[in-house]
């Protein structure tokens, strides 16, 4: 297993790759740094770990992988990152408290079905389309439920099965509609997006 942790790292390169067990934390602070990731979710682990002014890599599309117990600030992703979780939300994890994120930028990265939860995302620079980003879905899932959505996309756009407190949820037209838009495309959807409000595309 490869393991950082109880020190500050300033200014360096941190590939995370190779049949090891990556493991980030705990009482890690990474300042400067750029973080390669060449291992998938299942063997990487980030727990109370702090990530400033970073920029992070993702060489390997990184599925379902939770940032919980990680907390992010002016940091920047590039890469595609599926299913992924960001944010604050202490009753997903034990050491979420830790959590958080403030201030990233996501523009140079694709994301497909990515929530923010428990944060401002305010301070959060989303990638455009064919990505699209609904804002505060939490607490709008009657209206999302509502919308004439092409193809079989309504029920994976109801988002019931995100938390209220989810801040934001970011998709790529072109694998949700690939998976789910049998019959429609992503001219069909970004037409419907287009008449919304609070969605950043």
């Amino acid at each position: 297993m490869f393991q950082l942790r109880d020190q500050v790292i300033e200014n360096q390169t941190i590939e995370l790759a190779g049949k090891d067990y990556q493991y980030l934390g705990h009482n890690l602070i990474l300042i400067g740094c750029r973080v390669v990731i060449r291992v998938s979710a299942s063997a990487l682990t980030v727990a109370k770990t702090k990530f400033l002014d970073c920029d992070i890599e993702v060489k390997r599309k990184l599925n379902n992988f939770r940032w919980f117990s990680a907390y992010l600030e002016d940091c920047r992703f590039t890469g595609m990152l599926r299913g992924c979780d960001f944010g604050h939300w202490p009753e997903m994890h034990a050491v979420a408290e830790d959590g958080g994120i403030k201030n990233c930028d996501f523009r140079g990265a694709t994301l497909d079905g990515c929530r923010f939860i428990g944060c401002d995302p305010a301070s959060l620079q989303f990638p455009r389309w064919p990505c699209f980003t609904i804002l505060h879905p939490g607490r709008r899932k009657e209206e999302l439920a509502s919308i004439r959505w092409p193809g079989q996309l309504a029920p994976v756009m109801s988002v019931d099965w995100t938390p209220p407190i989810t801040t934001a949820l970011t998709y790529s037209a072109a694998a949700i509609v690939k998976k789910y838009g049998a019959g429609t495309s992503e001219a069909e959807l970004r037409t419907v997006i287009e008449t919304m409000v609070d969605v950043i595309y």
